[in-house]
């Protein structure tokens, strides 16, 4: 009974959207593809990057996100890690001391190999820095004025029920950010020095 109910209430809510005009349908609403070289999300380092895994190409784009996890933090057990600072706002300068000793400290499935040179922010963007190449990949793409994930919305296939839509890249992506985050703190306190010398 509810079903049914259900069924005529939105049959009546279509039918009055359809007389303004407007549409219900996904695909009427989603923005065009872009062109590849416009979009920032076409990177060949991005390809296929948002592709579920019950859709054609799942293999390759899960090696994809394999992939960009080389620019995340490590998963790991022991202490929590630090928090960014929030200098902007709040006045908190991140602590890459502290940053420092958890990378040292944290139990990861791979080796995190470190220096000592005595400065945190050096020792940092040099154990970075073995994903320069990779890094250097994505910013080429920095000038395409546009992002769009491949495939775009407007070319996948949906799920009749949208709640259940995929989104496998979102969690690497937002793992990424905290990475290149603290590779931008890091970068930013070298340089600073230099800068004030320069400026003063």
């Amino acid at each position: 009974m509810l079903q049914l109910v259900g069924a005529r209430a939105w049959a009546k809510v279509r039918a009055e959207v359809a007389a303004t005009g407007e549409s219900l349908e996904y695909r009427a609403v989603v923005p065009d593809p872009v062109p590849d070289e416009r979009n920032f999300g076409a990177l060949p380092v991005f390809k296929n990057l948002a592709l579920g895994n019950r859709q054609a190409g799942a293999a390759e784009a899960e090696a994809v996100r394999q992939a960009l996890r080389a620019l995340t933090l490590p998963d790991a057990e022991g202490p929590p890690r630090p928090k960014l600072g929030n200098g902007l706002n709040m006045g908190k300068k991140t602590d890459l001391a502290a940053w420092l000793t958890w990378l040292k400290n944290a139990k990861a499935k791979e080796p995190i190999l470190l220096g000592d040179s005595g400065d945190p922010a050096r020792d940092i963007l040099k154990w970075m820095a073995a994903r320069d190449a990779m890094v250097q990949e994505i910013a080429k793409g920095l000038d395409r004025p546009e992002a769009q994930w491949t495939p775009a919305w407007k070319t996948r296939d949906f799920p009749a029920m949208m709640y259940s839509l995929e989104v496998p890249h979102y969690d690497v992506l937002n793992k990424m950010g905290t990475w290149f985050a603290l590779r931008a703190v890091a970068a930013a306190q070298v340089a600073m020095p230099r800068w004030l010398t320069n400026h003063s």
